[in-house]
């Protein structure tokens, strides 16, 4: 069955105000129920006790056993353990988490309600949540593998209690495997109480993950049994509580087709993890990237049928890390937009939340920075606030749809080199601009940014020789990017973020926060006078206030040609566009230029 996308589009308006919706004949459940009976007679027989939950006190199975109530971590029969991945709910996941890319958060389950059951086959008011933690909830979705109604213990559930947060859950070594249930569940919670109704086969309840939810026990002669698969968005699936359930998969490019990553054997690891790919590989609001996943010994093996570049693209998204030799852009390389003079000058943030100074040249170079305004009131900030910040140097050019800033090196670690498209506002003076991204797969700010022109100058652009970075002078403002160098880890490592990459792979990359932090350098300032620039804005927080060219200990020295030395490092600059800001960098008298030499042939 395709899933129209009006029913995409009610069932996320419903779980958004309810908590919960209902897609009906979402899946083929005569498919389905096969998997699932071959499961039960094949598996459950000799899996661990740990993961099934029985009935107490209650009839005995065909098995001799306590009748099933809960199986959990389902990874032993192939074609079920990948459920998650199936196209359908991948779809139906994404509509509900606000069309973004999911991942599981477990393996699936088996909730199962046998035919006129005890009370410990009733499943006690709670919020998934609860146990995940997720930073953002994600959601459930329930599968119906028989027909079921209220009398054989369908869902119930109670209405927009989702909105109220997470409430106090307390032990019960209870039925159906919960350790906790919310104990202070009252006459309000019933009175919101809102059955899933009838449900026939291959219908798909999904929740939020703090809907409050029960079910009782199964009161007619038949079985009730559903599986479960919980979803939350891929750039939250790093915030779960359990560290089990977030597969972080260091990948390595092994040719044009091919990526590896260390996994270990454990079953259940693996089947989680390799689904995880494949929902990453999916894609549900794109074209999906056809590959294929094997584990060859201690190794998750990645073969590609598609564009390894997008593959790359959506593990990272995914959260999982690749490391290999990025592909640069050459500075050079570079067509400068011809309307880079329309947006020459220094534009300013303006922000409750977020300050920057991006500073562009006529030629197309440009240097900007990005930092949270709470990094300014603490004095000594922790990592996690100091790698929010976004700096880059790079060159605005023009693309289908129309002016964009091309990163050529960031303080951020996204694979490709980030397009960030400009757009001015309807009716302005052309005195404002607007900064979105245009690839939603290597966002690192998803917020809009509205940039307030604050000046407008002829600018001199210095670019560094041997490695990436710009400097930039416009009038009386300046900003100065270094690029990563070759040995530094991080420009060989594609990640989500910055952030991301030090939090969840810095032992399996060997990984010094502080180099990775410090491995690039953006500061950015105004001129005092000539050859004497104070910092107003800094990746080091730090540094904010104090002078960056003092001419006593730090200055610039002219050297040969159109090349500017710092006093007080290797590092040297070449001039590439105007000379008039060289004044303000304190450098006197017309720079020596290399005559033409003869032309080369080809």
């Amino acid at each position: 069955m395709d899933i129209s996308a009006s029913v995409l589009e009610d069932a996320a308006t419903h779980l958004k105000r309810d908590g919960f919706a209902i897609v009906r004949g979402c899946l083929d459940a005569a498919w389905l129920r096969r998997l699932v009976d071959e499961y039960e007679a094949r598996v459950v027989p000799v899996k661990h006790s740990f993961e099934i939950r029985r009935e107490r006190h209650g009839a005995e199975g065909d098995d001799g056993l306590a009748r099933v109530v809960h199986i959990s971590n389902m990874h032993e029969l192939p074609g079920l353990a990948h459920l998650a991945a199936d196209w359908r709910l991948l779809k139906v996941a994404s509509a509900c988490l606000s069309n973004k890319g999911v991942r599981p958060i477990i393996n699936i389950e088996l909730f199962d309600k046998p035919p006129l059951g005890n009370s410990s086959t009733a499943t006690p008011p709670h919020q998934d949540n609860f146990y995940f933690k997720a930073s953002e909830p994600g959601i459930a979705l329930w599968i119906a593998l028989d027909d079921m109604d209220d009398s054989s213990g369908t869902l119930r559930y109670v209405l927009g209690s989702h909105l109220a947060g997470l409430r106090v859950h307390e032990w019960d070594w209870g039925p159906a495997g919960f350790a906790k249930n919310i104990y202070d569940y009252g006459d309000a919670d019933d009175d919101m109480e809102r059955s899933a109704g009838h449900l026939n086969p291959g219908d798909v309840v999904v929740h939020h993950g703090l809907t409050i939810h029960h079910a009782s026990a199964n009161l007619t002669a038949k079985r009730r049994r559903a599986v479960t698969i919980n979803y939350v968005a891929e750039h939250v699936a790093h915030s779960i509580a359990d560290d089990l359930y977030q597969p972080a998969l260091v990948f390595h490019i092994m040719g044009e087709s091919q990526l590896k990553a260390a996994m270990p054997k454990w079953p259940e690891r693996r089947v989680l993890a390799s689904t995880a790919v494949q929902c990453a590989l999916a894609r549900p609001q794109s074209s999906s990237i056809p590959g294929r996943v094997s584990f060859e010994d201690d190794q998750l093996v990645l073969n590609i049928h598609g564009c390894l570049e997008e593959a790359i693209e959506a593990l990272v998204c995914s959260g999982h890390a690749v490391l290999g030799r990025r592909c640069d852009l050459h500075q050079t390389s570079i067509a400068a937009s011809e309307n880079a003079a329309n947006h020459s000058g220094v534009w300013i943030l303006r922000d409750d939340v977020l300050e920057g100074i991006w500073i562009q040249a006529s030629c197309g170079a440009f240097v900007d920075i990005c930092s949270p305004v709470s990094l300014r009131k603490v004095e000594q900030p922790d990592t996690a606030a100091v790698v929010e910040q976004h700096a880059a140097a790079g060159m605005l050019c023009d693309g289908l749809h129309g002016v964009y800033k091309q990163q050529l090196t960031s303080f951020q670690c996204s694979w490709r080199p980030q397009q960030i498209g400009l757009h001015s506002d309807e009716g302005d003076s052309g005195e404002r601009a607007a900064e979105r991204l245009i690839q939603e797969a290597t966002v690192q700010c998803p917020r809009q940014l509205v940039w307030h022109r604050e000046a407008t100058s002829t600018a001199t652009v210095l670019r560094l020789e041997g490695r990436l970075g710009w400097w930039v002078v416009s009038g009386s403002w300046w900003g100065r990017v270094l690029g990563r160098e070759d040995h530094d880890i991080v420009k060989r490592v594609g990640c989500k973020s910055l952030w991301h990459l030090i939090s969840t792979y810095s032992q399996d990359l060997g990984l010094d926060e502080n180099a990775a932090i410090q491995g690039c350098q953006a500061i950015f300032g105004r001129v005092e006078e000539p050859g004497i620039l104070r910092i107003l804005q800094s990746l080091d927080p730090s540094q904010a206030g104090s002078l960056f060219l003092d001419g006593s200990s730090k200055w610039l020295i002219r050297a040969e040609r159109d090349i500017l030395k710092e006093s007080w490092s290797t590092l040297d600059w070449r001039v590439v566009d105007g000379h008039s800001g060289l004044t303000t960098l304190g450098i006197s008298g017309r720079l020596k230029r290399k005559p033409a030499g003869p032309p080369t042939s080809e």
